[in-house]
């Protein structure tokens, strides 16, 4: 954390945040991360939407899509064993929403 941070992240989120990052894999949902917070699950996603400018769930895809590239460009597991290690459930919806982002493929991504 950056000591002169003219906008420093209140501790809630910092602790949600880092738990989304430790957890991609499993199934992460917006009552879990408003129990972490100590907030009720109304307040919470009120409150992540303002400090972070998107939704739970739109945060973690967005993460979980990071994580996967990073794993595409870094390893050599497969696209099912890379979207099950970035809490996708099902491979197909993975592809679909990579695609989406990247404007290709998994498989054409890492060949490229």
């Amino acid at each position: 954390e950056r000591t002169h941070d003219p906008f420093p992240r209140p501790e809630y989120l910092i602790r949600v945040l880092n738990y989304c990052r430790d957890h991609l894999e499993q199934n992460i949902s917006v009552e879990d991360l408003a129990e972490l917070s100590g907030m009720s699950r109304w307040y919470f996603s009120r409150e992540f939407k303002r400090a972070t400018g998107v939704t739970v769930p739109e945060y973690l895809t967005e993460l979980r899509l990071q994580q996967a590239m990073q794993l595409l460009q870094n390893t050599h597991d497969s696209v099912k064993e890379i979207a099950g290690r970035c809490g996708f459930r099902e491979p197909a919806y993975f592809i679909r929403l990579f695609a989406r982002k990247f404007g290709k493929t998994p498989g054409s991504m890492r060949k490229s």
